[in-house]
């Protein structure tokens, strides 16, 4: 029974987002991103309900939202998560929103896994 003790402690400590997990036998996860696994922290993409959420409550009316990495978790359910005055775009769309002189206010979500992040699309 006290085998589970460090999980149950771990399992409480990161609560909601229990899925970004690489066991201790593994080299927990300094190991897993050491090692290059390319979706070490969230996999799942469970961190961009919480970051919507927040998003929600604190963006003025009419933002873009514009998503780095992982658009696909939030495109599906973007109707049911977002406010509806919130557009998300693709990333790649962001230099030309910035070029343009948006006046919207523009949010980022930015999901890294290791690697350069976000190629070309980041130096607008």
């Amino acid at each position: 029974m006290l085998l589970f003790v460090p999980v149950l402690c771990w399992n409480v400590a990161n609560h909601p987002f229990n899925l970004s997990f690489y066991n201790f036998w593994a080299g927990g996860l300094s190991s897993a991103q050491a090692r290059g696994f390319p979706q070490a922290t969230d996999y799942w993409g469970s961190s961009y309900r919480a970051a919507v959420k927040r998003l929600n409550a604190e963006a003025p009316g009419q933002a873009l939202l514009f998503v780095g990495v992982g658009r696909h978790i939030l495109q599906p359910v973007a109707a049911h998560w977002l406010l509806p005055d919130i557009e998300l775009r693709r990333f790649k769309q962001l230099s030309a929103a910035l070029a343009s002189g948006e006046t919207r206010p523009i949010y980022l979500i930015l999901h890294h896994a290791h690697g350069p992040p976000f190629g070309a699309a980041f130096q607008a």
